[in-house]
């Protein structure tokens, strides 16, 4: 990246270059996942099926964030809206069969990354139940190991998101992280007292966004960043649900500015969606899941077994 100074317009027009020769291609992909899950859950693999709704969840978070980035457009709704179900569908399939068959729902399964990225985009979208269900999968990742294997080698991202899921799970704020979790690149996020220090923050992060996502720049250990790989690093939805989580414990009603363009519209805007039903039919997993789990099953069960 060049050290002169460009104006949010070049950044955007740069940015817009970058994605828009991506997206036809990103799309292909996401209908093809799309055809290979139907595919599966037709001829009755339906395990096989539930991985490739996970995919789904990948290439299709990777077509939204790409579509943005090239269009200037918001998120398209009914887009994310599908992808959103794929993901929540999927885990509450993969949680439901390992705890019948007696094992742990919460070993690396290789999805890891895109569950913290449906997480993010759960809470943006104002979805308090997907997100309720979704932290807690998320918490038990963490703590029973499936983070550490499955999850971001980015370590402060990985950190990071530790230091919000004790939060969540507590019900408190943890500003700091403890010796060995630090979380490097967002501990100013953290430690932000007012709307400029978190605006500031929000820009560090956005800029190493660009620096990972254009030019593949590593981490200071030498690490790749989570920024490199999809669906992450295109729109700042970490950003986003941090702030509304942290505003959520503390009360504190703080800005993330326009320190940066990618803080801007229509990066940082997602759409308000419906919460998840229990009972509304989203094929073709949930008849899938049904038949194997019955008619009254509910697909996101308490993690603690209490049905």
């Amino acid at each position: 990246m060049s050290d002169a100074v460009e104006t949010p317009e070049e950044f955007l027009n740069r940015w817009k270059m970058h994605f828009a020769p991506l997206v036809g291609r990103a799309s292909e992909e996401y209908a093809h996942h799309q055809t290979l899950m139907r595919r599966d859950i037709q001829a009755g693999e339906t395990w096989r099926g539930v991985s490739r709704a996970l995919d789904c969840l990948v290439s299709g978070g990777r077509l939204v964030g790409f579509q943005v980035a090239a269009t200037g457009a918001p998120p398209d709704r009914t887009l994310l809206t599908e992808v959103v179900h794929y993901g929540m569908w999927a885990w509450g399939c993969v949680y439901e069969r390992l705890t019948r068959e007696n094992l742990s729902p919460f070993d690396p399964t290789g999805y890891e990354r895109s569950m913290l990225w449906l997480l993010c985009v759960v809470r943006a979208c104002e979805m308090p139940e997907a997100f309720s269900w979704l932290s807690s999968y998320v918490y038990e990742s963490f703590v029973k190991g499936g983070m550490d294997g499955g999850g971001p080698q980015d370590k402060d991202f990985n950190n990071f998101f530790w230091l919000m899921s004790k939060s969540i799970k507590d019900g408190r704020w943890h500003a700091e992280s403890k010796e060995g979790e630090e979380v490097g690149l967002y501990e100013p996020l953290f430690a932000a007292k007012d709307d400029a220090s978190l605006t500031r923050a929000a820009a560090r992060v956005c800029e190493r966004v660009v620096r990972a996502r254009l030019d593949g720049e590593l981490n200071a250990d030498g690490e790749h960043s989570i920024y490199e790989y999809d669906p992450w690093g295109t729109l700042p939805v970490d950003l986003v649900a941090f702030r509304a989580i942290r505003q959520s414990l503390t009360g504190e009603v703080l800005e993330l500015g326009r320190g940066h363009p990618l803080l801007n519209a229509p990066f940082k805007d997602f759409p308000q969606l419906a919460d998840l039903n229990h009972d509304s039919v989203f094929e073709p997993i949930s008849s899938a899941a049904r038949s194997l789990f019955g008619q009254s099953w509910r697909p996101w069960p308490s993690l603690h077994g209490d049905r």
